[in-house]
This record gives C-alpha cells, sequence and structure tokens, in this order.
C-alpha cells in the first residue's frame, strides 16, 4: 500500500463521523456565513470582517455549485486538511527521508 494512503488513513477515520453531526462552532459559523455572503456577492457584509478571508472565498467557490449547506463546508474542510497532511508528508520526505515525512504527517493527522 502507499504510503500517502496510509499518511491520510487516520486522518479520514477521525473526520467521517464529523459529517453527519450537526453542532457548529462559532467559528464554523462564522466561515460558512461569511462564504455564504461571499457567493451571492455581497463581500461587505460578513459577520465578523477581523477574520482571515482566504477560508470563506475557498468556501464560496463549491457554495457557487453546490449550494450553501453545511455537508460542503465540511467537505471542503475535510480536503484542506487532507492537502495540510499531505504537504507535511512531502516537505519531512524531502528533508529527512520517506519514513521521518510519513510520521511527521501522522502526528500532524493525528
Amino acid at each position: 500500500m502507499d504510503n500517502r494512503v496510509l499518511v491520510l488513513l487516520p486522518l479520514l477515520l477521525a473526520a467521517a463521523p464529523a459529517l453527519f453531526f450537526h453542532a457548529f462552532s462559532t467559528d464554523e459559523y462564522t466561515y460558512m456565513s461569511t462564504a455564504r455572503s461571499y457567493s451571492q456577492g455581497e463581500f461587505f457584509k460578513v459577520e465578523e470582517p477581523t477574520r482571515s478571508p482566504l477560508f470563506s472565498i475557498a468556501l464560496a467557490l463549491p457554495f457557487l455549485f453546490f449550494g450553501a449547506n453545511e455537508l460542503v463546508a465540511k467537505l471542503v474542510a475535510i480536503i484542506f486538511g487532507l492537502a495540510c497532511v499531505l504537504v507535511v508528508y512531502e516537505m519531512g520526505k524531502r528533508a529527512y527521508g520517506e519514513e521521518k515525512g510519513f510520521w511527521a504527517a501522522f502526528a500532524f493527522s493525528s
């Protein structure tokens, strides 16, 4: 089995139950609300303008195609998390070797 699959497996297992719970934290609500405003063209109507807009902008794009709902927001967050794990793996592999890259990504994903 490819090491990349082994790196992503713990994160996928941990993230899967989160798709079925409807409890939002204030951060999730704020980013989703801001992304909904962005997807509707209301760029200056945001809940909390002190937050970084990058994730809200990235979330607004799928909202345009699939609608502004909780499942889309959680899937985007999971995709970003998986991408971060892969980046940690690649950086660790290039700097210290494949085994240490694997363990760095495993620790990051837990």
